[in-house]
């Protein structure tokens, strides 16, 4: 569905993001949510395959199980209420890295501070903040 609203606005679509969206699921809508998010994932793998449909795939979930479920992930965030955690995929297993390698003009280990105000400031104010605090790191990333 934004595939098709970002053509018909002429815009590219390049971030899918998949918010909570398993919580919703039974097990054969999880299945079969699982096996669209890879089959995207793949696409972007396919050495035929002139663009990629999205650059990054965001998927939001408090379901551990489903890391194993998305195959190949090659980034992965996990937050526990109080860290966040980046891991990236390396041989076949995940390995904590220190920063994100896809977001690394971005310190991802100051993003915790974000969600914990939203607790005290509301989401839509915080998100707000987050965004002018990312678009700050992305503008000067080109310096």
């Amino acid at each position: 569905m934004a595939k098709l609203l970002a053509q018909r606005a002429g815009a590219a679509l390049q971030l899918l993001i998949v918010d909570e969206g398993f919580g919703t699921q039974d097990t054969e809508g999880c299945d079969r949510l699982i096996a669209a998010i890879n089959a995207i994932a793949q696409s972007k793998r396919r050495p035929w395959r002139i663009a990629s449909d999205f650059a990054c795939i965001l998927t939001v979930t408090h379901m551990p199980h489903l890391k194993e479920a998305l195959i190949g992930i090659s980034e992965f965030w996990r937050f526990n209420g109080s860290m966040l955690r980046v891991y990236i995929l390396l041989g076949g297993q995940y390995s904590e890295v220190q920063a994100s390698p896809i977001f690394a003009c971005v310190p991802v280990r100051e993003i915790p501070r974000f969600i914990q105000e939203s607790r005290k400031i509301g989401q839509i104010a915080a998100t707000r903040i987050f965004r002018a605090w990312v678009r700050q790191y992305i503008s000067h990333s080109g310096e």
